[in-house]
C-alpha cells in the first residue's frame, strides 16, 4: 500500500467503525498508530504466545516471507576488553543501534575455526558463577551479559579476544510509517514532533502482504485510544491478529 492508500483507507474504516463518536485524526496521529501497530505486530510474531496461531516465525512460511527484510545477521566489532565486570577474560562489543528484537548469537574463533556455545547470563548469575572454583566458562562455552548498549562476552582463558568473532542475529526496528512531512508539526508546548527520530514521509518497508494487517491493527488502536475507560481493557487489546 502507498502512503495515500494507507491514509484514505484509514479514514474510511476508522469513520465507519467510530460512526462519528470520536474526533477526527490528523496525519501525524494516524502515523503514530500505524507505526505502533507495525511494531506491535512484529513483536508479537516473534513471541508465539502473543498471537492467536501460537506460531513463531520459524513455524510459518508466511511470517518468514513477511519479515525477511528486517532480519539481520551482523558481525560485531570489538570495542574493548574492559568494563565493569567480575571476570578478567572478557571482550566488549557494541549492541547494534537498530536492534529491535534480539534473536541469538554465534561466537567463532577464526584462528581454529571453532564455534563456541553462547550462554546469556544475568549479572546476578555471573556473581554466582564466580563463587565457584572454576570462575570462567568451559572451553566450548562463552557467557554473554547484555549491559545496556554493550555485550560483554566472557570466554575461557585459552581464547584470544582478537581471534573471536561475535555475530548477533536480530530483528532491526523497521522505519516508521509517516503519511506526510511532519517537520513543521509542533506539540501543545511548541516542541517539534517526530516518530522514531524521523519527520519525512516514510513508506512501510514490510511486504505488501502484511500492510492491511498493520492498517486494521492501527485502526483498532485508535478506536481503543478514544473509547477505553480503564487500563485493563487497554491491556487486553494489546495483541496481534
Amino acid at each position: 500500500m502507498t502512503l495515500t492508500e494507507f491514509q484514505v483507507e484509514f479514514d474510511i474504516l476508522y469513520n465507519n467503525i467510530m460512526s462519528g463518536v470520536a474526533p477526527g485524526l490528523n496525519n501525524y496521529e494516524k502515523s503514530v498508530f500505524l507505526t505502533q501497530a507495525q511494531e506491535e505486530i512484529l513483536k508479537n510474531y516473534f513471541n508465539p504466545k502473543s498471537n492467536r496461531l501460537q506460531e513463531g516465525i520459524e513455524a510459518s512460511n508466511k511470517r518468514s516471507i513477511d519479515f525477511t527484510k528486517v532480519l539481520v545477521n551482523k558481525s560485531l566489532t570489538k570495542i574493548g576488553t574492559t568494563l565493569d565486570t567480575f571476570s578478567l577474560n572478557n571482550i566488549i562489543y557494541e549492541v547494534p543501534s537498530d536492534m529491535f528484537i534480539q534473536r541469538g548469537f554465534r561466537l567463532m574463533d577464526n584462528t581454529i575455526q571453532k564455534l563456541l556455545e553462547v550462554t546469556p547470563v544475568t549479572t546476578t548469575e555471573l556473581q554466582r558463577l564466580n563463587l565457584k572454583p572454576h570462575k570462567f566458562p568451559y572451553r566450548n562455552e562463552a557467557w554473554l551479559i547484555h549491559n545496556g548498549n554493550y555485550y560483554e562476552v566472557i570466554v575461557h582463558p585459552k581464547y584470544l579476544p582478537d581471534n573471536l568473532n561475535l555475530i548477533v542475529r536480530y530483528v532491526r526496528r523497521p522505519q516508521p510509517i509517516i503519511l506526510e512531512d511532519i517537520s513543521n508539526t509542533l506539540d501543545e508546548v511548541g516542541v517539534a514532533l517526530s516518530i522514531n527520530g524521523i519527520t519525512t514521509p516514510s513508506d512501510c518497508e514490510l511486504p505488501e502482504s502484511i500492510h492491511r494487517e498493520i492498517l486494521l491493527r492501527a485502526i483498532e488502536l485508535a478506536k481503543v485510544a478514544y473509547t477505553v475507560d480503564n487500563a485493563q481493557q487497554m491491556i487486553q487489546t494489546n495483541r496481534a491478529e
